[in-house]
């Protein structure tokens, strides 16, 4: 990407992406949806500085080879590649928590906004870091009130305008795809 090159948010489309720098690599972020845009180098130098091992970046990639091949594209385009204009294909990456991202074949990978701290929580799992760990302990996936509220374990949430399905500790929650509220299977 070139410094000069001025990008649209292929989320917000109208929105001109600014150049971040975090963790000594530089990448383009949406100053109003907050969404990513990462070489998939840059990704992984990104990842092994944040959760401070050199091993990081190679399991982001084996994790992304993996998700590639299982992954069978659902037609659904919508966003375009900064760079070349070519439409993103979209993408299912991890389990818990699972990651529905965008990807250009030559140029890298765009991401929403609670999606990089699902990919670097799917790589600390994948190398055994806890993450309560690495956040000092002040880091907590679930609180006491979302583990009483959450669904019968037989069922799923899922979203009644997207379909994507969520672990039944989503009940009472909204959608991170399309901000819908959550309901049972």
């Amino acid at each position: 990407m070139s410094r000069a090159t001025r990008y649209p948010c292929p989320s917000c489309e109208t929105v001109t992406l600014e150049k971040r720098r975090e963790s000594g690599v530089s990448f383009v972020e949406c100053p109003d949806c907050f969404g990513t845009f990462f070489s998939v180098n840059h990704l992984c130098h990104y990842l092994g500085e944040r959760i401070g091992n050199r091993e990081a970046g190679a399991e982001f990639l084996r994790l992304l080879t993996l998700a590639l091949a299982e992954d069978k594209p659902d037609g659904q385009i919508t966003r375009m590649c900064i760079v070349c204009k070519s439409p993103l294909q979209r993408f299912a990456f991890g389990e818990r928590p699972l990651v529905i991202a965008d990807r250009c074949d030559e140029h890298g990978l765009w991401l929403d906004r609670r999606d990089l701290p699902k990919v670097e929580r799917q790589v600390r799992a994948c190398l055994r870091i806890d993450d309560d760990e690495a956040h000092g302990g002040a880091y907590s996936g679930e609180t006491e009130d979302s583990k009483q509220r959450a669904a019968p374990p037989d069922r799923k949430v899922v979203c009644p305008n997207c379909h994507r399905r969520y672990p039944e500790t989503f009940l009472d929650k909204r959608c991170e795809d399309c901000n819908v509220g959550m309901f049972m299977d």
